[in-house]
């Protein structure tokens, strides 16, 4: 039986980008040794088969990036979402004890939705005042970029909510952010 707690990891891309797959996956292979089991990637029709994971590809006839991972969504079971762009290589080994705790404070917070991972975050990106499980901080509701496509860890439902069919991922990141501030 499949524990819909334990996130999955979405892999969004395109066709064109399928250069990107095989190093994507070795890099996730050798820095994120306790990766989620469940691996999907999102493209329109070509498939990938990996040496070491188990890649589920979701394939969406949409050239709109939105309708594609909308479509995917809808066909995950797991409730919670690792979000990744095919061209984020990890370069370095995870943190698996700040990865725990992102997985416990979505897991056990009504009030969260999606928890970013922010490279280099200036001071005036989160409020020191408002620290969850030593790690984790709201993002200010004015800051322009409140909604981006850096590596997230979403509640499926939360991540289809803030979604809107026919945008890009520069609508989202735009359009998503007014939409995150309700």
């Amino acid at each position: 039986m499949l524990n819909t707690n334990e996130p999955a990891l979405l892999v969004s891309s395109c066709d064109l980008y399928k250069d990107a797959w095989n190093p994507f996956f070795r890099l996730l292979e050798v820095n994120w040794k306790n990766c989620p089991k469940r691996i999907y990637l999102v493209t329109e029709s070509e498939d990938y088969k990996d040496c070491t994971f188990n890649v589920q590809c979701i394939h969406s006839s949409s050239s709109v990036w939105s309708n594609r991972i909308i479509d995917a969504l809808k066909q995950i079971e797991e409730d919670y979402i690792w979000f990744f762009l095919e061209d984020f290589f990890l370069e370095e080994c995870v943190n698996e004890e700040i990865i725990n705790r992102a997985v416990s404070t979505i897991i056990n917070s009504n009030d969260i939705g999606v928890i970013k991972f922010i490279p280099n975050v200036s001071e005036n990106w989160y409020d020191k005042n408002q620290v969850v499980n030593n790690y984790f901080s709201a993002i200010p509701k004015d800051y322009k970029a409140r909604s981006n496509l850096m590596i997230s860890l979403y509640k499926k439902d939360y991540f289809l909510k803030m979604l809107r069919k026919k945008e890009t991922p520069w609508d989202f990141e735009k359009y998503g952010t007014y939409r995150s501030r309700k």
